[in-house]
């Protein structure tokens, strides 16, 4: 009976554990999404494949795109022209294996016609 009492114990503790970590994590995206609809920076996120995933307000604004989530699945080689869509996708790959950040010195963007639809 005692061993009853203690799991359900750790089980109701592990429970509010959980949910206070959710409160947290419920805090931080709406932080981050307040972030990146009032920041006038363009801010983005991208996943391995270089595809977008989180776009900031003023990102989109720039792009000609009304709502950032027209944008999200989306690659540079879908935005630019391959003047500069390769050589960013060729960064970011070199940035994700190695881990080192580094800023090209001349930056180029071409864009191309983006229907926004």
């Amino acid at each position: 009976m005692a061993k009853k009492k203690a799991n359900k114990e750790d089980l109701e503790k592990k429970i509010e554990f959980l949910k206070e970590e959710n409160r947290e994590l419920k805090l931080d995206r709406s932080l981050l999404n307040s972030l990146l609809k009032y920041i006038p920076e363009n801010i983005y996120f991208k996943d391995k494949e270089s595809r977008f995933v989180k776009i900031g307000k003023a990102f989109a604004d720039y792009m000609g795109f009304d709502d950032p989530n027209k944008i999200i699945g989306k690659t540079d080689f879908d935005l630019f022209g391959e003047e500069h869509a390769r050589p960013a996708y060729e960064d970011e790959q070199k940035i994700m294996k190695t881990g080192n950040l580094y800023r090209r010195k001349k930056k180029k963007f071409i864009l191309m016609e983006v229907l926004n639809g």
